[in-house]
């Protein structure tokens, strides 16, 4: 909006707009690299099993459980109908239905490096981009067949609106109708969301009175909220037309174990509060003493940037207030929808706190920018994966944002291949696994099972069994006194195929 940008000066910044513009490339092809293919987990399959491949009317009149992400599952039914992939199909190539939520994702990171970008210059649209793609969170859920990679799209769209609306001072119909269409698509994908929604519709007003453009007479700042107002309006539209399209199902949304309210402020909530915040900051913690200088800064004398830090601020913040004051239980996952906020509110304070560098300087504080967020991204990676084989190994199953079920190591396709491969026709145990997961893929290829009680019973000296497990170690040492068994394989992997031979 009339800034001077940093990349529009010489040579030198058009060389490192190319290598800005190739980092946020390739932190989107690691997204890929981990997450693209990777085979389907639990609450996917379940997802997909009794609802997407379950038709268009059960998705829309079936709530028995969260699971039915509604609007996200009417995509992905739309999606495998267009492409033609079944059931089976998925469970191969995981990369077939992941597109969907994968093309979501991508539309997700554009539409925040635009908001950056339209607000505060070119440095801020790669800084926004930068922490958004350096964060584990975003990169663990941006392929995940449900609700989640929808709901980031819609925050960071309704986030772009809110912004426009108090700096431009105007909304047209076009614009209403964009936001009436993000709030329903919030809340018909996850109803939980409905915490950010109410939570923009009241601050963005409170954010508008903030602006110096308003210091006007009374009748010229009427004249000036109105367009605000008006988007308030439109997010209750949104919410309306919500409530009509969850209609088949309003009963079951509102009357289900998970939107019971409990005790509010109980230790949980504050420590799924601080955990959440953490994991969205991840190992980038020299990015601290800048945020705090940037958001000194805007409170003391920054009154450009202020109403953005109060809008996003408060979009951060409230939700885990309301939920906590509420007694809600809800799972840290649930809290992902505030991922935008905390990407665009690290993104104008790093802006504010370094505005008043020279053009060399503002040029290094991109490139440090890159290694702390870069080796953050890098060591937080290392530590994933550290903590997912400790609990594989000690039998936790993390179901957070950045330990986010075994992913990293969840391969039963290439296990199980492997496992046909060199021992075709043979009988495999099932131990210690989730109901929808390794039974499915286990069904899926026709490989005969059978309860382990029974096969222990049976067996006599010299035979041999086959186990899937989730920690192949705790087994072999546990069956150590009667049987000698070793690993399929030496990789370590979520299901692990463990040979046993009786002794």
């Amino acid at each position: 909006m009339g800034r001077t940008s940093l990349f529009d000066q010489s040579p030198a910044d058009a060389r490192l707009l190319l290598f800005s513009s190739l980092t946020l490339v390739l932190l989107g092809c690691a997204a890929v690299y981990w997450h693209g293919n990777e085979d389907l987990w639990n609450d996917e399959i379940y997802t997909l099993q009794n609802f997407v491949f379950k038709g268009l009317p059960t998705i829309l009149t079936d709530y028995h459980a969260p699971n039915n992400h509604i609007f996200a599952n009417v995509l992905h039914w739309a999606w495998a109908s267009l492409t033609g992939a079944d059931f089976g199909d998925c469970l191969d190539a995981p990369w077939r239905i992941r597109l969907l939520p994968g093309l979501l994702s991508v539309l997700t990171v554009w539409i925040l490096v635009k908001t950056a970008t339209r607000h505060w210059g070119a440095e801020a649209g790669f800084t926004a981009g930068l922490i958004l793609l350096t964060g584990i969170s975003f990169q663990a859920f941006a392929f995940q067949v449900r609700g989640y990679p929808l709901s980031l799209l819609a925050a960071s769209g309704l986030l772009y609106f809110a912004l426009r609306v108090i700096e431009e001072g105007s909304f047209s119909w076009k614009n209403r109708l964009a936001v009436v269409s993000l709030t329903a698509a919030l809340l018909w994908a996850i109803p939980s969301n409905l915490y950010f929604v109410l939570v923009v519709a009241l601050l963005t007003p409170g954010a508008a009175l903030l602006d110096p453009k308003i210091n006007h007479p009374q009748g010229e700042r009427l004249i000036h909220l109105r367009p605000v107002l008006w988007f308030a309006a439109a997010i209750v539209a949104g919410v309306v037309l919500a409530m009509v399209l969850y209609a088949p199902v309003l009963w079951q949304v509102l009357h289900n174990k998970y939107v019971e309210a409990g005790k509010s402020f109980q230790p949980a909530h504050w420590e799924n509060s601080e955990k959440t915040l953490r994991h969205f900051l991840s190992w980038r913690w020299l990015l601290l003493p800048g945020l705090i200088w940037g958001w000194y800064r805007i409170l003391k004398n920054n009154t450009e940037h202020r109403p953005a830090l109060v809008l996003l601020s408060g979009t951060l913040f409230l939700p885990f207030l309301i939920s906590a004051a509420r007694g809600d239980s809800a799972p840290m996952r649930s809290y992902l929808v505030q991922l935008p906020a905390f990407v665009l509110l690290t993104t104008v304070t790093c802006v504010v706190a370094l505005q008043d560098l020279n053009a060399r300087w503002r040029r290094w504080s991109v490139l440090i920018l890159f290694f702390i967020c870069g080796s953050g991204y890098a060591y937080a990676v290392y530590e994933l994966r550290q903590r997912l084989a400790e609990g594989l190994h000690d039998g936790w199953r993390y179901q957070d944002l950045n330990y986010n079920y075994y992913q990293h190591f969840y391969a039963p396709n290439k296990e199980f291949d492997l496992f046909q491969k060199k021992f075709p026709h043979k009988i495999l145990i099932v131990e210690n696994s989730e109901p929808h997961d390794i039974p499915v893929f286990v069904r899926h290829r026709a490989i005969a099972s059978a309860p382990i009680d029974s096969m222990l019973r049976l067996a006599r000296p010299g035979d041999t069994l086959f186990f899937s497990t989730r920690d192949g170690q705790r087994l072999i040492e546990g069956m150590q006194k009667d049987w000698d068994c070793s690993c399929m394989q030496p990789a370590l992997r979520y299901p692990r195929v463990v040979v046993c031979r009786k002794k």
